[in-house]
């Protein structure tokens, strides 16, 4: 049974170079397409996490999968948009003097994940006690993931702009005669093609 958050104790790992963990996660996460008008998500995201104790760090496997709900920008057809992730990131616990000044007030950050730098200068993720949360690097990399406008295939032909007609069932028989304005553009254009040619 999947968990409902994650977050997930590491005590076992942490000392013990080369052990491995396995965590299955269930989370609804709709907030990471707020921004997206009326898409949604259709099940909770599934995320499977494997984590290996490289000495210094944790590596994590994810593999994340989730159906977005959209209507597609051209011909405003509702449809599910399929999103299958794999991807690695990297935890290092932070010292434990790091763990005491969180807060300005003196008192301990709760154990969690934060972000940090490995000695490189690439950003990693730091985690605090014995629990790292997951939801962060699921997160950006969902967010990565998705589309600025959904469309539901490539060939999609929209909408006819006289009647409205979703073309993509048919023609409509429509005359879409080619707005004059543009031909000065076209012009324009067809001189620089004809121009790269000679």
């Amino acid at each position: 049974m999947p968990r409902t958050f994650m977050k997930a104790n590491i005590a076992s790992l942490l000392g013990n170079v080369g052990a491995t963990a396995s965590f299955h996660f269930s989370e609804n996460m709709d907030s990471i397409i707020a921004d997206k008008g009326e898409a949604r998500l259709a099940r909770p995201v599934l995320v499977d996490v494997s984590l290996l104790n490289t000495g210094n760090r944790l590596l994590a496997d994810f593999d994340v999968r989730a159906d977005v709900v959209a209507r597609c920008s051209r011909c405003l057809s509702e449809f599910t948009f399929p999103i299958r992730l794999k991807f690695k990131e990297e935890y290092k616990k932070a010292p434990e003097t790091a763990l005491k000044t969180q807060r300005l007030d003196g008192s301990e950050k709760p154990a969690g994940t934060g972000e940090a730098e490995d000695e490189a200068g690439n950003e990693i993720f730091a985690f605090y006690g014995d629990n790292i949360d997951f939801k962060e690097a699921v997160r950006q990399n969902l967010i990565l993931a998705l589309p600025m406008k959904f469309v539901c295939r490539e060939a999609c032909r929209g909408l006819c702009p006289v009647c409205g007609k979703n073309l993509n069932e048919g023609e409509c028989g429509c005359s879409r005669e080619e707005d004059s304005r543009w031909s000065p553009l076209r012009d324009v254009l067809d001189n620089l093609y004809r121009q790269s040619k000679s």
